[in-house]
This record gives C-alpha cells, structure tokens and sequence, in this order.
C-alpha cells in the first residue's frame, strides 16, 4: 500500500482517531544556519523530542550543499493513557551543530502533534543567536486502524512485494528432533544452494569461517569437502562469480612480516583468516571498516548484516534466492532444539568447539549452546537482498566513501579492555588491502573500481508454492556504508527495521512474541538516576500497547526471551552494563503496566500481560575424570543457552527477522549496519488460525516449553499465560536446583520477581554458577555508546 494511502493530515482526522495513532515525522532539510564559533559552517544534526525526551536522532548532514539534508524518517505513537505523550503534545525539532565532544544547540522549531503539517514545508527555527534559519519537515498521522490494515512499512528503502515465499529456520538444525515438526536444517539448505548456483554467489557476513562444516554426522569426521571455504573456493574455480564482503575488525591484523600469523582479534571474527584463505583463489573478498563522521565507528561498531545470495532453480526456473536472519557461517553456531552440553563434543561439534562465558577445556565442555532462526526468502525480495549487497560492494569500491581518519585517542582511552594498539590499526589495515582483482567484462558491471557485480538481469525470482507471502525488505544503514541505486532524494540513515517494529507493534492486536540476543531502550521514560541515552522506544511501545489493552478491557500478551546474559563471562563490566540497561528497562515495562491495572481497578497481575523469559539446558551426563578444579557450570552440568535469535511474530500474520537486536546499535541505523524481512501472510480465521507463521511458531514453543496444548493457538489469552508462566517457572526451578536431571524443555522464566504493584527485584542475587555476576548489573566506566 502507498504512503499516501495510509499517512493521513491530522487536521482529517477526529479526536479519538488521534488518540492511539502512529506519528509519522519527515526531518528532511535546513538552511541558514550560519556559522560556528570557529566561523565555519555549521555541521547540522537534528534531535528529535517530544516532553524534552528524545525519541531519534539523524545523521551528522554535509556542508557542502547550500540546503542540507537528511531525508529522514521517524516513528512515534499517541496514547491517551501514557503522561506526556498524547496527540495533545508537541514534537520538538532541535538542530545542533555537530562536533566530537557534544553537538551545540542552533535552533529549535516545534510541531504540536494535533495539527501536524499538510505537506512538506519551511518552517523558521528559534534561533539560540541570530536569526534567519529554517528547517522542513512533515508531520502527520496513521489511525491505528490503517497501520493494521497495511502490510507495507511507508518510507522505506525497499517496497513491498507480493507473491514471495519464506523458508524460516529454528536452529541450524532441527532434523527430526521435532515430533510432527518437519526438518528445518538450514546450513544443509545453503549448502544445498549454493551447490546449485551456476552464475553468482553474494554473501555478507559479520562473521565467514572457511572451515564450517555445512553438512554434519554423528562421526564427527565431516571431510574437507562440506567445508564452506572449500566449498566457494571450489565454485569459483569452475567458474561462479564468488563474491564475499566482511567486517573489517579494527583488532585482527596480520603480523607486521606479512607471515600467515594472524592476530585474532577481540571478537574472533575470523576476517583476517578468511582473506588469507581465499588470497590466491577465484573468490574476491573484501572486508569493509564501520565508517562514520565520529571517526571511531571503526573501532566500536561493526557490518552485521548476514546474508547469502545465488542463483539456483526454482520451479523450473533459474531465479534468486536470499538467506537473511541472525545465523553467522562461522564457529559455534551449528546446533539443535535439544542443546546439548556435553554429549555432541565428540560427534556433531567435534572440531567446533565453543565457548565465551567461562574457562573450559573442550574434554569436559560444556558447550555454549546456540540458539538462532533464519530464514530464505524466494521471489522479488531476493532479489533486492542482492541489491543490498551490491550497494554495500560498490561503496567498499568508492574510496571517497570511507573513512580513513584515524582512530580517536580518547575513546580508545575510555573504552576500557580496549588494547592500547588499537589506535594504529586501522592505518595498518588500509595499507595493506589488495586492489579489486580483474573479471571477465561480460560478467561485470563496470564501474570506476571494477565492481565485479554479476549481471543477473536475465534471471528470475520465481517462488515456490503458491507465493502466499509478502515481503518486505529493511535495513539500519548509512551513507558510510551503502551507494544507493534510486535516483533522488535519499536518506542519510535507512532504520526503517526499528521503524516496522514501531509500526507493526502499534498496530497488533492480540501480542507479540520475541526472541533478541538483546532488549533495552526507551531510557528517556525509565525511573531511574541514570540515562544511558538509549533512544529506541521498543520497550516503550510494547508497554503502550499493553496498557491500551488494558484500559479497553481486551486480552493481550507480550512473550520476550533473551539470554541469561549477554555473550561473555556475566561478572566483567561490559556484560554488567548491559544488564543494568536490560533491568531498567523492563523495570520501567512492569512498572507502567501495574500502573495502568490500578487505573482500571483489575486484580490481575503485570507478569499476566508481559512474561520475561530465558533459555538453560541440563544434561546428566558422566562427569569426566578431568572436571576436578573445573568451573561450577561443568559440576553442575548446566548452561545457559544462548539466545542470538533477532525475530518477532505479531498475531501470528507478521514475521520479522534479521541480523538486528533490540538495542540501539541496531536500531539506529548509523552505529551496526543491519538486514532484516518483513514478512506478511494473513491468518486463518478464529479459533484455529493455522497458517505458515503460526506453525513456526508452535514448532519453536515445542522446543521452548516441550508441549503444544490447544491454548498455545490463542497467545493472548489467560490461559496460554498462565501455562507459560507454569513451564517456565518448573524449569527455572529444575536448571537452579542442587539435583541434576535432563531438562525436556528450556524456557525458564528471567530471575526476575514482579510485585503486583510492578516493582521489579532480581529473585536470586546471582546467576547460576557465577556467583561475582549480580542479576540487576550495575553501571560501569565503559561509555554508553559501547553497551547500548
């Protein structure tokens, strides 16, 4: 549907329509601004504010241009029932001028949300001194009751498609470990593609490792042959156009001699290793720093989209398909529903060992368990997943484009367990990058650096099945990162991901269900001392929708899982921030919705609308004679499982899913680069409402919660509440207790203990097994920009 179907002039609509509505605002120029203190012009940058909280922030414009812009685009929402944030308010566009330490306040120019504007229009600012400038911008208004009805995010870089078809993936591999489930085995399926590919292979990634096994056996010994880096090494050679972009990160760098040694670096990403690997081959690999106007983007932000493209047939007919979600082709994501601990270290991880929260050796284990989802997307948007790539690929070629400043002493400073070498490596690294190597001109598309861009107009996107899908492809990206193929005006920053979490969640009408490797924001409107300035309003807008459902008397259930703790030991300081931002945040969930209950007199609980959930796994089995001094988790027999997942379903009819976590390095569009689908396939009718998205998701509640009972058909439901909160809390009692059993399933409710009047306390003092890691966090030195 078009923007202009559903983006409604407030002055159209009537009192109560503007009551629960989505709030559209389009920052899109500014003008004589005049200069700075150093007599320079000014560098613009606009906050946006609503009761002196902001909600967004766009990207740092150019001065060259006489107008410049940003093209921008933000979501928000009313509520009659949250303080400040009615469609009685005001939004306030601040434009400051940009600078390292801290952007100065310019001007301010304010847009009170009942009138919004018609169109596009000039409007002059306040100027803090002189006077003359002027920003335009547009304000206006989606009714709910359009949002619902609407499958198409307006504004965004990419438009809906139908007649799609989705392919969703719980785990790397499910095989028949799902009674009645069918086999979900996704790294077989891109092993099986990328088999098949004849013409092009595209593939981005946080993480590539050459030696991932694609197709597994319970021996353990796999062969060279189902390696990845084989695999592509060996398709470039009979002559696939292979082309693989990673992130560049900034502390993996080959030794000073230029010997096959290779520093691995602080997040293991195998990035050095992979260009090695493919160095004298057929494969052009290219890894790509995290630029941006800060010139420390390449030191704490990364390229984290996860994607593989190629040809390959579909029903009859040679066409594109894409893999798109939070699955890296790297170490130590290969898993199952039954998450072993111990049992597989000798046969399906023999060889692929890994662990990041505490010191282990690989003969007593445990594992850290994985869990992921991912999907494969056939039709058009396949084939705008290619585009991504190509935009990314040709911006790695336009060396205008990246940033070549060097590291900023003083983050690196504040950036404590940064190594102190950091500072050079980026003028290390671009020394050393190899010059894009020749490809035949009639397999190409020619540009100033050789793009090696295959031309696939000739195939198709073809999906099978009846293409009951539609699609809808998103991004968090810049100008840094992306040459964009639309002619035009274009956005500075594409966060149209954080955009359709606000506009689906606004519009759902019986939950929302989440798996994310991380959840925290809205930290404008905590009840806390500290504010770690973590714009995303996620958490918000889940918890505006509860309390709208609330005061209108209809049920409504939000499910969220996340990990027990972020990835590393949970005791260091980076982890301990993350947890402090995760407990207010939910703290401020509970505290709103208990709230809202007292409003409306109701008995009911908080946890009966919001249930806060982890995953853990415990494995009786044999503990080995080399366990003696071994870490509590190995006497234990227990482990958390970590949860990488970056997923929602809403209502059973909208899947999201992609590389992007619930936090702001993802949803802000200019810190980690991001991909993700939006994907839309209308439920049957009541009470059953079987469809695609609903069967996905009773096959990941069957392995959460180990059963699939009728009420799981009905989410929003007491019922299906209290029977979560059930299992949950069982298994949180059986994965803490002294006795040590296997576990049937593993969902366990968060150590967190809910009053009924929302206030919110750790029920344990410490995690599991590690007894210096506090449930609640605390606040660290580390700066927020790192840890949000």
């Amino acid at each position: 549907m078009a923007a202009n179907n559903i983006c409604v002039n407030v002055s159209s609509l009537s009192d109560d329509l503007k009551k629960n509505a989505v709030v559209v605002i389009r920052v899109l120029k500014v003008r004589n601004l005049g200069k700075n203190k150093l007599g320079q012009n000014v560098r613009p940058l606009v906050k946006v504010k609503i009761a002196n909280k902001t909600i967004g922030s766009t990207d740092v414009a150019s001065t060259k241009d006489a107008e410049p812009f940003f093209h921008e685009t933000f979501l928000f929402f009313t509520s009659p029932h949250m303080e400040k944030i009615t469609h009685d308010a005001t939004i306030d566009l601040v434009v400051c001028s940009f600078n390292e330490v801290s952007p100065l306040d310019v001007g301010t120019a304010s847009l009170p949300i009942a009138q919004g504007t018609a169109e596009p229009k000039w409007m002059p600012l306040k100027m803090v001194k002189g006077s003359g400038g002027e920003i335009m911008a547009h304000l206006f208004l989606i009714p709910e009751s359009r949002a619902a009805a609407s499958p198409e995010l307006p504004f965004a870089d990419f438009p809906l498609h139908s007649n799609c078809h989705v392919r969703l993936y719980q785990d790397a591999h499910t095989g028949d470990v799902l009674p009645g489930r069918p086999a979900q085995n996704a790294y077989e399926d891109m092993y099986h593609s990328v088999m098949n590919a004849k013409e092009f292979i595209y593939i981005t990634g946080w993480s590539v490792w050459t030696e991932l096994p694609m197709i597994r056996n319970e021996s353990g010994d796999h062969g060279s042959k189902v390696l990845l880096g084989h695999i592509l090494r060996d398709k470039a050679e009979a002559g696939v156009r292979v082309n693989i972009l990673v992130w560049d990160e900034i502390s993996s760098v080959p030794d000073k001699y230029g010997d096959p040694f290779v520093v691995e670096g602080v997040m293991g990403t195998f990035d050095e290793e992979t260009r090695m690997f493919f160095q004298k081959t057929k494969v052009n690999v290219k890894a790509m720093f995290r630029a941006g106007p800060l010139h420390v983007e390449e030191v704490i932000m990364s390229h984290h989209q996860k994607t593989i493209i190629c040809d390959e047939d579909v029903a009859g007919k040679r066409s594109v398909v894409a893999y798109v979600g939070g699955l890296d082709v790297t170490c130590g994501r290969f898993d199952t529903p039954k998450h072993p601990l111990f049992s597989s270290l000798s046969t399906l991880h023999k060889g692929d060992f890994y662990q990041t929260t505490c010191a282990v050796k690989v003969e007593t284990g445990p594992r850290q368990p994985w869990h992921d989802i991912h999907c494969k997307l056939f039709g058009r948007v396949a084939m705008d997943v290619a585009q991504n790539f190509e935009e990314r690929w040709v911006s790695k070629l336009d060396k205008t484009n990246i940033n070549v400043a060097n590291v900023s002493e003083k983050l690196v400073g504040v950036a404590g367990g940064v190594s102190k070498g950091l500072k050079g490596f980026a003028k290390k690294k671009k020394k050393k990058e190899e010059p894009a190597p020749a490809a035949p001109k009639a397999m190409v598309v020619e540009d100033d650096g050789g793009a090696m861009l295959y031309k696939k107009d000739h195939l198709g996107s073809a999906a099978p099945g009846n293409g009951a899908w539609k699609c809808q492809l998103l991004r968090s990206i810049d100008r840094y990162s992306v040459v964009q193929q639309k002619q035009g005006d274009v956005a500075s920053i594409w966060r149209t991901i954080y955009n359709t979490y606000i506009f689906r969640i606004c519009a759902s009408q019986r939950f929302v269900f989440i798996e994310n490797q991380y959840f925290q924001g809205s930290s404008y409107f905590w009840n806390a001392k500290v504010n770690p300035k973590a714009h995303n309003l996620i958490p918000l807008a889940i918890t505006n929708k509860i309390v709208n459902k609330i005061h209108a008397g209809e049920p409504y259930a939000a499910y969220i899982i996340v990990p027990m703790f972020p990835e590393g030991e949970p005791a260091t300081i980076g982890m301990q921030a993350m947890l402090h931002w995760q407990f207010y945040t939910v703290s401020m969930m509970y505290d709103r919705i208990a709230k809202a209950l007292k409003e409306v007199g109701s008995s009911r609980h908080p946890t009966d609308y919001l249930v806060f959930m982890c995953l853990g796994n415990r494995e009786n089995f044999p503990l080995p004679a080399a366990a003696d001094n071994a870490h509590l988790c190995v006497k234990n027999r227990r482990h958390m499982i970590y949860v990488h997942s970056k997923f929602a379903i809403i209502d059973d009819e909208y899947v999201i899913c992609g590389s992007a976590n619930i936090n702001d390095r993802s949803m802000r569009g200019n810190r980690d680069t991001e991909i993700a689908v939006c994907a839309h396939q209308p439920a049957g009718g009541a009470p059953k409402r079987d469809g695609e998205v609903q069967n996905f998701r009773l096959s990941l509640w069957q392995e959460h919660f180990g059963e699939s009972p009728a009420c799981f058909r009905a989410p929003e439901s007491p019922e299906c509440v209290a029977r979560i909160q059930e299992i949950a809390k069982k298994n949180w009692e059986l994965y803490s207790g002294d006795e040590i059993i296997d576990m049937d399933s593993h969902a366990l409710i968060y150590p967190y203990n809910v009053s009924s009047d929302g206030v919110m306390e750790p029920s344990v003092p410490h995690f599991p097994d590690y007894p210096k890691a506090p449930i609640n966090g605390k606040v660290t030195p580390l700066p927020s920009i790192v840890t949000t």
